[in-house]
């Protein structure tokens, strides 16, 4: 059972892992570092909001991933 916590994106498979195991997790994830996702990925919050998932991102490079399941 996964849970939400902040966590840290140091490159972008890295925090594109985060973002995915935060949209499994019980709760609220915060993804710190998300330029590096956004750099490897386009359109990346987009793509998986229209999934259905519940991503905002804020001006600080800062991912608020709220429980898909």
């Amino acid at each position: 059972l996964l849970f939400g916590a902040p966590v840290m994106a140091h490159d972008i498979r890295g925090g594109a892992a985060l973002v995915l195991a935060g949209m499994a997790a019980e709760g609220t994830t915060e993804v710190l570092g998300a330029q590096h996702i956004e750099r490897g990925y386009e359109n990346f919050v987009a793509k998986l909001n229209s999934l259905g998932a519940s991503i905002r991102r804020n001006q600080d490079a800062q991912l608020t991933l709220s429980s898909i399941m």
